[in-house]
Order: C-alpha cells, then sequence, then structure tokens
C-alpha cells in the first residue's frame, strides 16, 4: 500500500509530502494544476527516465521518496540479494538524480538497488488505470493478459510459455547440430584425405638433409676434382705427409741433446696424424659420393614430393608431421553427433506433446471463464449506466496443417501464449452485434468498461494500491455517479487514489487533496493540501461551477456529500 510520496525539484514542484491512508483517496484542482505530476513522480520513483526539461532548479538533484507497506513476500526474498532484510512493515523507495552528473541513485533503505528490482516492486504494488491503461484496452494482445488473469491461469500460461520457448531453443539447437554435422562430415573427410596424402610420401625428418645431398651434387665436377688433386698431393712422395714424417725424424735426433725439442716433435706428430686422418676422410668421402643420373632422379623425385606436403601443410618436414599428429589428434575427438541429436528430437518431440496437451487444457479453462467474465462485466456495465450495452470475449483459432498441437485432425498454430486469439468487443444495442472495442467504443466507453474489468478482476490484482488517473473522461452526470459508487465499493477491499475533474466522482472519497498552481510574480510552483471538511466542501463547490463561494453550489456540494454518509 502506498503510504507516502515526497517530491523536490521536480516540474514545478519545489518540495511536497503527501501521506496516503487506506480507502478511496481523491485527487483534484484546476485544469493545467498539475495533478497528474504526482502519478508522474511516482514512475519516476520506480525507474521511469527523467526528462531534464523538468528541473525546477537545473543546479539542485531531484529527489523523489515513496513508502510502502505490505510487500509481496516473494519481493521480500529477492531483496535479500541486494542486502535487504525488511526489519519494518514499511519500506522506503527513494530516487535521486544529480543533473551535475546525470546519474541516478535507486535505494531501498538507503541501500543501492537495481532499477529492475524497483520494478517489480511497482508491479506488485501499484496498479495505474487511466488513459495510457485505457489505450492498452484497445490494444487486442492485452486482452488474452486480463481473460488469463480473471480465469487465474497467469502462472499456469507462463509455464507453457517457459516451455513453449524451451521447445524453440531445443529445435534450433538441433538444426545447428544438423547444419553442424554435414560441416563436421566435410572436415572429417578432409582429415582423411590429408593424412592420407602425408602417410602415402610418407616423410622423414631426417630427409631434410635430401636438400643439402642435392646441393652437393649440383656442383659434384667441382668437388671431386678439387679432392682429387687434394688426395693425390697427400699420397705423393713429395707431399706434406712425408715432409713432416722427415722433419719430426729430423727433431727426433736432436733430443738426446736438448730434450725440450719433444714439444715440436710432438707437433709435428699431431700434424701428421691430422694430415693422415684428412687423407682417409677425402678418400672416404669420394667413394660415398653417388653421381648416378639414377640416383640424381630419385633425389629430384623424392624432393619434389616433399616440396608437395610443405606448400600443404607446413614450411618443414617438421611442421608437415606436426599438421598430421594435430589432425589424427582432432579425427580421434569427433564425437558422432548421431546420439546428439537424437537425444534431442526425443526432447523436442516430449515437448511437442506436452505443449499440444496443455494448449488444449488452457483454452478449455479460458472458455469457461470466458463466459463468466463476460457475465460480470456485463452486470458491471449496468451499475455504471451501460444496461444496454452488450460486452462480449471472442476466442477462435489459427489453422495450421503442419502444427503439432491437433484436435480432431485438425491442426491450430501454437504460440507462446497458446493456441487462442482473444479480443474484447462491444454492442452498444441489443439488437446490434458485438464488434471491435477498437471500432465502436468512445473514450468515455473506454474509461468505464476498463472500470467494469477492473472491477471482476479484482479478487485476482496482486496489487495493494490501484490509482485511478481520470478515468472519468467523457462521463458527466447520472455516469459519473455511477462509476463514482463503484470505485468507492472497490475501495473496501483496495486502497485507491482517484485523480478526478467531476464533483460526483469527487464526493465519495474517504480524502481529499487539492493541487494548487501557485503564481507569484516570477514564480510558479505547485502546491498539494489535504482538505478539511470544510474545505472539501468549497472544493467540490467549484467542481461543480467553478466558483468556490457560489451559495448554490455550496449547498449542491453538502447535499453531494452528505448523500455519500
Amino acid at each position: 500500500m502506498l503510504k507516502r510520496i515526497y517530491i523536490k525539484n521536480y516540474a514545478l514542484i519545489k518540495e511536497i509530502e503527501v501521506n496516503f491512508e487506506n480507502g478511496l483517496t481523491i485527487i483534484s484542482g484546476e485544469t493545467g494544476a498539475g495533478k497528474s505530476i504526482l502519478i508522474n513522480s511516482l514512475y519516476l520513483a520506480f525507474g521511469e527516465p527523467i526528462d531534464t526539461t523538468f528541473l525546477l532548479n537545473k543546479e539542485e538533484p531531484i529527489i523523489v521518496e515513496v513508502d510502502l507497506d505490505k510487500i509481496d513476500e516473494e519481493i521480500k526474498e529477492q531483496g535479500k540479494e541486494f542486502g535487504l532484510d525488511f526489519t519494518r512493515d514499511e519500506i522506503t523507495i527513494r530516487r535521486i538524480y544529480n543533473p551535475k552528473t546525470g546519474k541516478n541513485s535507486y535505494l531501498i533503505e538507503d541501500i543501492p538497488v537495481p532499477k529492475t528490482y524497483l520494478s517489480a516492486i511497482f508491479k506488485n504494488s501499484i496498479e495505474l488505470v487511466g488513459q495510457h491503461e485505457n489505450s492498452r484496452l484497445l490494444n487486442v494482445s492485452s486482452h488474452i493478459e486480463l481473460l488469463d488473469l480473471f480465469a487465474n491461469i497467469k502462472q499456469e500460461v507462463q509455464q507453457f510459455s517457459n516451455y513453449y520457448n524451451l521447445l524453440k531453443k531445443k529445435e534450433e539447437e538441433l538444426n545447428l547440430l544438423i547444419k553442424t554435422k554435414d560441416e563436421q562430415t566435410k572436415r572429417i573427410d578432409y582429415l582423411n584425405y590429408a593424412i592420407s596424402e602425408i602417410n602415402k610420401i610418407n616423410p622423414k625428418l631426417e630427409e631434410e638433409d635430401l636438400y643439402e645431398e642435392r646441393k652437393k651434387l649440383s656442383h659434384s665436377e667441382k668437388i671431386v676434382a678439387n679432392l682429387s688433386d687434394a688426395l693425390s698431393y697427400l699420397k705423393s712422395q713429395n707431399s706434406g705427409l712425408n715432409k713432416i714424417f722427415l722433419l719430426k725424424k729430423s727433431i727426433d735426433e736432436l733430443i738426446t741433446f736438448d730434450s725440450t725439442l719433444s714439444k715440436i716433435s710432438s707437433n709435428f706428430q699431431d700434424a701428421y696424424i691430422l694430415l693422415q686422418d684428412t687423407e682417409q676422410e677425402i678418400a672416404s668421402y669420394l667413394e660415398r659420393l653417388d653421381f648416378s643420373e639414377e640416383h640424381l632422379k630419385f633425389l629430384d623425385e623424392r624432393l619434389d614430393q616433399l616440396e608437395f606436403l610443405k606448400k600443404k601443410y607446413g614450411n618443414s618436414i617438421e611442421q608437415v608431421l606436426n599438421t598430421k599428429k594435430q589432425y589424427e589428434e582432432e579425427l580421434a575427438n569427433y564425437d558422432s553427433l548421431d546420439e546428439k541429436m537424437d537425444k534431442l528430437s526425443k526432447e523436442i518431440s516430449n515437448l511437442k506433446q506436452k505443449l499440444a496437451h496443455d494448449a488444449i487444457t488452457i483454452s478449455q479453462k479460458r472458455r469457461v471463464s470466458a463466459k463468466e467474465l463476460e457475465l460480470l462485466v456485463n452486470e458491471n456495465l449496468k451499475k455504471i449506466g451501460m444496461e444496454a450495452s452488450r460486452f462480449a470475449v471472442s476466442m477462435d483459432y489459427q489453422m495450421d496443417e503442419n502444427s503439432y498441437c491437433k484436435v480432431n485432425g485438425i491442426g491450430y498454430k501454437v504460440t507462446s501464449n497458446g493456441i487462442d486469439n482473444v479480443e474484447f468487443a462491444l454492442s452498444s444495442s441489443p439488437s446490434l452485434p458485438v464488434k471491435s472495442l477498437r471500432k465502436i467504443a468512445s473514450g468515455g466507453e473506454i474509461s468505464r468498461i476498463m472500470l467494469a474489468i477492473k472491477k471482476a478482476l479484482i479478487e485476482y490484482e496482486q496489487a495493494s494500491t490501484i490509482i485511478f488517473d481520470e478515468i472519468d473522461t467523457g462521463i458527466g452526470g447520472k455516469t459519473a455517479d455511477l462509476v463514482g459508487n463503484e470505485i468507492s465499493l472497490i475501495a473496501n477491499d483496495r486502497q485507491i487514489i482517484c485523480i478526478t475533474h467531476l464533483p460526483q466522482i469527487a464526493s465519495y472519497g474517504d480524502h481529499h487533496f487539492n493541487v494548487v498552481k501557485n503564481i507569484a510574480s516570477k514564480d510558479v510552483y505547485v502546491t498539494i493540501h489535504k482538505l478539511s471538511n470544510e474545505q472539501r466542501i468549497s472544493e467540490i463547490a467549484r467542481m461543480l461551477s467553478g466558483q468556490p463561494d457560489s451559495e448554490v453550489a455550496l449547498e449542491h456540494a453538502k447535499e453531494l456529500l452528505n448523500q455519500k454518509k
């Protein structure tokens, strides 16, 4: 229930505080006085975007506070996530907008909370019925929601919607797997082909040496000639090898005279051995060299194969072999998707069966409730001056031969709400057929129809506070009195706040506030005051005649108020 609203620096409001009570609270004032600013401020407290042109003082923040009690237990439970413990019966919601930074603060009991949580509280606590709501009544998509509320199947429909969305998700997953399988099959074929191609050539790491061998063979004549000359020299009598041998022998003869010459002898010995080894290596190298055309052809063909693999799978034999290893590992990790696809297909089939069954069950409940809603709304319409009108709930289906929801072989299109199309209709005369509200209802009729529907739905509404924002549009006289009476009856079960310009409705109030636009020399601002009994008589007199001091209007106002006691 709404207990208090505090507003500072918004629109024409410098600073006001209003305390609300149970029963029917009336808010009235001259046209343009700013009555709807209260409602707009209420929206602001719960996260509505701020139009900065409504800043009264652009240097000061906008502050809106709202006190609520009787908070739903589920909402309280959600609040624990943000550190709220709800130790008091009431909570204070505060929104602060800083124009200097453009930032907003949303607080409950001075604890920061997300805007989405405030929206949940608003939806659960306060119901606004006004021009916006009347426009909603002309929106056909809202009719099924209102019928489901009356049928008390909103939770059932929400669960159906969840399963419907789950079905769509599963179908998307299956389609993705089908596409993935096609792509996977292509990938597996490629991997097998690539591995087979590499295996067929069967490259070895040591074959990198073949490139050096081929390089040597391309200079074979020069290599053989030069090495052969070197070998011939080493084998000749005049070679350095023989000369070193003779020199060593000559030095050895002198060692007996000077032992220090043994070092020189040792050096000649090392040089002799080194040249001997070199001679053997040259000879061995020349023996190993294969200069045959057949070997050269083999090398060229093998190197062409290795180059082919390098161009496709890596810049070296090592990279080619690593690529092959990666492909083999990838191939080994591919699971068959068939099992996953079969599982998904079964889940989809089961979901379709459940949805088909639930859609039919929900439709049957809607049809029963539609008749009950028609009776209640028509009874309520009679009480507010529309006894000649007839309200009806039209229900039909859209056929779909491919649908999984079939009744007697006929397929019906399934949406997240089920299989029903629901539309409210009205006939303004017993002799005329019902037609869509969009086509025949006037502004005054829409307001009264909404009131009749709201009264029918009252026991199913979560909100403990209902605000009627100028629901009296397009009516007057006796009809206004009837509407006021119905609103007062609703106030027996809910806190009702009614913004009105009609004295007939205002006279039913338990509490009455007056909104005044104050105009000074260079200052315009709005104030709101709770009226005493005497002040209330004057305000209703003003609403009757435009003259709060008119004796005739004052008497009429007293008469109106006395009739409601």
